[in-house]
C-alpha cells in the first residue's frame, strides 16, 4: 500500500525488476494526492508488470492496512509461488556471500511457509554522501546503518497464507524463521530530504478512531523535531562499527532464540550499528 510515494516506489520497482527473473507488482494506492502513482509506474517503464488498485480517501488505520495486505497476499499465493508483502520502503536483498546467488534461488531455498529476512536500517550520512538515487542499487550509495529488530518482519510468504498484526511486524499465532543471508533494507532514513518530505506529508494524515496514539506515533512528529532527534542527525553515526556480514550471526545469537533448525525473533526493540560497504 502506498500513499504519496515517489522515491521509494521507484526504487522498490527497479530493485525487484533488477533482481527477479519474472516479477509481478501489485500496488494499492491509498488515495494519493501529492503524486501521480500511475505516472510513476509509467516513468519506470515497468507499468506492464504492475496492477494498480486505487482506494477512495479514508482515515488511516494500521489494523485496516494489515488486514487488507494479508487478504491480498493470501489471494496472490493462489497464483504465485512466493509473495513478498511489505511496505514500499522495504526491499529484500542478499547480503554477504549470498550476493553471488540470484535472489530467485535464495527465495526458493528459504524455509516455508514464512520467512523474516534480517532487518537493516541504512542511514544517510548527508554531510558526506550524495542524495539517494532511487533508480540505482542501494549498494555503494550508503556506507553504514543498523541491524534492526523492528525491521525484521515476516514479509516473505511461500505457499501458505498468514495474518499480519498491525505494523506488519509479526504474524498472528506464528513464529517465523529469520535468515541472516537475506536482509530487509528499511529505507526510511536512506535519504534525508526524502525522509523530511515524507514526514511533512504524514503530519497531514487523518487517522481512524481505532488508531491508538502509540500506533504510528512517529508519523505525528514535526519535520523539524524529526530531523533533530532521528538518525538523520549526523551525530548519530557510530564510528568503527563492525561489518554487517560478520555481525549478523552474532546479532542473531544475542537477540533471537533457536527453535529446531531455525532462529526466531524474541524481541524487536534493539539495534546494532554496522558498516554496509562491500557487503550489500
Amino acid at each position: 500500500m502506498v500513499k504519496d510515494e515517489d522515491c521509494f516506489l521507484i526504487h522498490w520497482l527497479t530493485h525487484y525488476a533488477r533482481h527477479l527473473d519474472d516479477p509481478r507488482f501489485y500496488i494499492i494506492d491509498d488515495a494519493s494526492q501529492a503524486v501521480d502513482t500511475a505516472a510513476i509506474l509509467r516513468q519506470t517503464g515497468l507499468d506492464p508488470l504492475c496492477s494498480l488498485l486505487r482506494l477512495p480517501a479514508g482515515p488511516f488505520s494500521d489494523r485496516y492496512k494489515a488486514s487488507l495486505l494479508s487478504s491480498i497476499a493470501a489471494g496472490l499465493l493462489e497464483r504465485h509461488a512466493t509473495v513478498i508483502a511489505s511496505d514500499v520502503d522495504e526491499i529484500v536483498t542478499p547480503i554477504g556471500e549470498a550476493r553471488s546467488v540470484p535472489l530467485d534461488d535464495l527465495l526458493a531455498a528459504a524455509p516455508s511457509p514464512f520467512v523474516s529476512p534480517i532487518g537493516v536500517l541504512p542511514v544517510h550520512e548527508w554531510s558526506t554522501e550524495k542524495p539517494f538515487d532511487p533508480t540505482e542499487p542501494l549498494a555503494g550509495q550508503r556506507s553504514w546503518g543498523f541491524l534492526h529488530g523492528g525491521s525484521t518482519k515476516p514479509i516473505v510468504w511461500k505457499g501458505m497464507a498468514g495474518e499480519f498484526t498491525p505494523g506488519l511486524h509479526t504474524l498472528k499465532g506464528r513464529d517465523v524463521p529469520v535468515v541472516p543471508h537475506l536482509a530487509t533494507m528499511h529505507l526510511r532514513f536512506v535519504d534525508r530530504d526524502t525522509a523530511l518530505l515524507r514526514q511533512e506529508r504524514r503530519n497531514h494524515v487523518v487517522y481512524a478512531t481505532t488508531q491508538t496514539p502509540e500506533q504510528g506515533a512517529h508519523w505525528r512528529t514535526s519535520p523539524d523535531k524529526f530531523a533533530l532527534n532521528s538518525l538523520l542527525n549526523p551525530k548519530g553515526r557510530v564510528e568503527g562499527a563492525p561489518d554487517i556480514t560478520a555481525e549478523a550471526p552474532r546479532f542473531m545469537q544475542d537477540h533471537m532464540k533457536k527453535v529446531g533448525d531455525h532462529f526466531i525473533l524474541k524481541e524487536r526493540k534493539f539495534s546494532r550499528a554496522v558498516t554496509l560497504a562491500g557487503s550489500i
